[in-house]
């Protein structure tokens, strides 16, 4: 059992994404959350977006999409219309079926159809 007054020496770094094409990817996710890019020195096919909570790394890989996602990003708007409005003009799409809600949260995928949710600040 975990103590408040226990220091833990283990922490998340970041969240990482597998993708197709991480150089477009992450450049999508950096354009919706006003973040930056930045492109490892040592490994060009590691592309890292920081600035916007916490850290994405994008990493190819030649496998595409083929399920639903086992962990997603849920991302807290003050105005979900517009912040989805926004993901959609971007290339994002709504899910459908069972994860289109009715929810007070939006279901949306990214270019390469990885789930992620745009949630009301409450």
């Amino acid at each position: 059992m975990c103590n408040s007054t226990t220091v833990n020496s283990i922490r998340i770094d970041c969240v990482t994404f597998d993708a197709r094409d991480p150089d477009l990817l992450s450049g999508w996710w950096a354009r919706l959350l006003a973040a930056e890019v930045e492109v490892d020195e040592v490994d060009v096919d590691h592309f890292w977006v920081r600035g916007a909570g916490p850290t994405l790394l994008f990493m190819q890989t030649a496998n595409a999409k083929t399920s639903k996602n086992r962990i997603h990003l849920d991302l807290v708007a003050e105005d979900v219309s517009v912040e989805v409005d926004k993901a959609l003009a971007l290339g994002a799409t709504r899910a459908t079926g069972v994860l289109a809600g009715p929810f007070p949260w939006t279901v949306l995928h990214d270019p390469e159809g990885n789930e992620f949710c745009i949630c009301p600040a409450q």
